[in-house]
């Protein structure tokens, strides 16, 4: 994987909560984008950020769509199974937005 792609390796997939919420207004839009897809997509309102991609009763062809939608919308590529693996848009908004941050920072 590129340097300037996010990592999904390490997100978490244990459906436990995090410590505390993502910091920053970056994060929290990400997020904001990333829970409307999925609003859109899955036609369900209210996406909360630690809802289960699968508990929303979302499907493969599903899944598809808001992966590619999620690689083109913050350019980077984020493996089909990441949603398989209970990843909520909290986590992803949180991966998305570190490597943002880090991008920024080699300016």
């Amino acid at each position: 994987m590129n340097d300037d792609k996010a990592d999904f390796g390490e997100l978490r997939n244990d459906g436990s909560e995090w410590g505390q919420e993502p910091a920053g207004a970056r994060v929290s839009e990400i997020e904001k984008v990333i829970r409307n897809l999925w609003s859109e997509i899955l036609d369900i309102d209210g996406i909360a950020p630690h809802d289960d991609f699968l508990d929303l009763g979302g499907n493969s062809v599903q899944a598809m769509q808001i992966i590619s939608r999620m690689n083109l919308e913050f350019d980077v590529e984020i493996p089909l199974h990441v949603l398989f693996d209970g990843v909520t848009p909290a986590d992803l908004a949180l991966a998305i937005g570190e490597n943002a941050d880090h991008d920024s920072d080699g300016m």
